[in-house]
């Protein structure tokens, strides 16, 4: 009998937390629904603007280490090539020039997804990191709850508590104000994400990320394994920056054009150097016309007609060989820039990594020192050795540090996230061929 109850017991564990997994979705989850919307992005006045409706802000501090199009600048700039391109198949449309017209288009729209599985991430993290905000508002809640028992069991003793209970009480209502508006935040990113994905989000948990996640490890170790000195730092980096220029489509793109203007410039220089010796050939005859002294015959003045339309229709030349070379000049500037661009963000983002692992060694530390210091402080309270502010004032320390620990968490995994989409390939978080292709490339 006693086995039989036990049996259903474990059934019944089994089928809850059969339920309970159900309701979690993860990034990989997520990102696929998104992919599968077929939304219409642009990126306007540092916005994320989602088929004219729904409005992202950019993140100031995540876009300064963007390569891709989560940049206003960068998204102004893949305009301007945009115009390039579409007027260089215009000029000539070949085969070739369609081809490039495609590659463009098809890079476009690979970005803007991008654009929009950042945005998802973002916003996905910033959930976590409020879901644990308010995980230690409900802690301090249930601290201050005990604390108050505490002040009523010495009251009952004798002992004058009316002004501890009064700021406890206050401190609790302030307290239950802020889980309130933690609340209200997460369901207006759950209403984002659900509206990204459309799906229903809002009753759901998001799974946690953590360092050790598979997600965001290379071959079974941390990023920061492979950059904890400036010999392997500086080597990294140099590798990702190689891959990503010569994989980049628009880098393709600005070559292509520049070699088709080179040819061009080249062209009309020779036609040039024809020109000059053409008129300087058609000014010394017109200097010897005007000696004569005499009256055009219609033969001459027909000659001289036909030279200087030659001259008029030749100025004009020269100055779109001058439009050539002016527009030669800036494709060559633009793509070294552009070179130079990804090397410092990659360069800077992998700092930001390593940064931010070891602030998480930093912030567990203090979380450590905190609750200690908190356990000690709070038996010298139980004894009424030590007065409210000091209890509250250590309480409050301790919460805040495992509130930056979290963050610290979350920040580290979010610059993962920002150096995978830099290379290329935020679908390392779901395609498994992709994650592998990456770790051979870059850290083998």
């Amino acid at each position: 009998m006693l086995y039989r109850v036990f049996i259903l017991f474990f059934l019944i564990v089994e089928s809850l937390f059969s339920q309970e997994n159900k309701q979690i979705v993860d990034l990989t989850h997520l990102y696929k629904k998104a992919l599968e919307q077929n939304f219409t992005i642009i990126v306007k006045n540092n916005n994320i603007i989602i088929n004219n409706k729904q409005k992202f802000s950019i993140n100031k501090d995540k876009s300064e280490c963007i390569i891709g199009l989560y940049c206003q600048g960068n998204y102004n700039s893949m305009l301007v090539l945009e115009q390039l391109v579409k007027r260089h198949y215009k000029e000539s449309k070949t085969k070739k020039n369609k081809l490039l017209l495609d590659m463009f288009y098809e890079n476009k729209a690979k970005k803007l997804d991008a654009v929009l599985l950042f945005q998802l991430s973002l916003i996905y993290f910033d959930t976590l990191k409020l879901q644990k905000n308010k995980d230690l508002l409900q802690e301090r809640i249930y601290l201050i709850k005990d604390n108050m028992k505490i002040s009523k069991k010495r009251e009952k003793s004798g002992i004058k508590q009316d002004k501890d209970l009064k700021k406890w009480n206050v401190e609790l209502k302030n307290v239950k104000n802020d889980l309130l508006k933690v609340k209200e935040k997460i369901l207006k990113n759950k209403t984002s994400l659900s509206y990204l994905t459309n799906s229903n989000i809002k009753n759901k948990k998001l799974k946690d990320y953590f360092i050790d996640s598979e997600e965001f490890k290379i071959l079974n170790e941390t990023i920061a394994f492979y950059i904890n000195n400036k010999e392997k730092f500086d080597s990294i980096s140099s590798k990702l920056s190689n891959e990503i220029i010569q994989n980049d489509k628009e880098i393709k793109i600005l070559n292509s054009l520049i070699e088709h203007k080179s040819k061009v410039v080249k062209k009309s220089n020779k036609y040039e150097k024809q020109l000059k010796e053409k008129s300087q050939k058609n000014i010394q005859e017109g200097k010897n016309l005007t000696k004569e002294h005499k009256p055009w015959s219609s033969e001459k003045f027909d000659k001289i007609i036909q030279e200087k339309l030659s001259v008029y229709m030749n100025a004009k030349i020269t100055n779109k060989t001058v439009q050539n070379k002016s527009e030669l000049q800036n494709l060559i500037y633009t793509l070294s820039n552009k070179k130079i661009k990804i090397k410092k963000k990659i360069y800077d983002i992998l700092k930001k990594v390593l940064s931010s692992y070891k602030t998480i060694n930093n912030t567990y530390i203090s979380s450590i020192t905190t609750r200690n210091n908190f356990i000690g402080i709070k038996k010298l309270y139980d004894r009424s050795k030590i007065d409210m502010k000091v209890l509250l004032d250590s309480q409050n320390s301790m919460i805040i540090s495992n509130q930056n620990r979290y963050s610290s968490i979350y920040d580290y995994l979010e610059n993962i996230l920002m150096l995978y989409y830099d290379a290329g390939s935020l679908n390392i978080i779901y395609d498994k061929n992709e994650k592998s292709k990456f770790e051979t490339k870059i850290f083998r």
